[in-house]
């Protein structure tokens, strides 16, 4: 009986791990490479609109073809 009882009280905790999504969330190495190098993209375009940044580019490219 103590045994029958063990293997239900381990069952039922299968299945509350079993509706757990906790392990499904958690990002694998290549999604946060992704994540980051879109984060990254994104602070590149947006410094790219940066007026500062424009003036630079600009003197970088004239000191290039002068």
């Amino acid at each position: 009986m103590r045994r029958l009882r063990a293997e239900v009280a381990e069952a039922r905790r299968l299945a509350e791990l079993q509706d757990d999504d906790t392990p499904l969330l958690v990002e694998s190495a290549r999604v946060r490479r992704l994540r980051q190098a879109a984060h990254e993209a994104g602070r590149l375009a947006e410094l790219a609109q940066d007026p500062a940044m424009r003036i630079y580019q600009s003197m970088r490219v004239r000191r290039l073809l002068v």
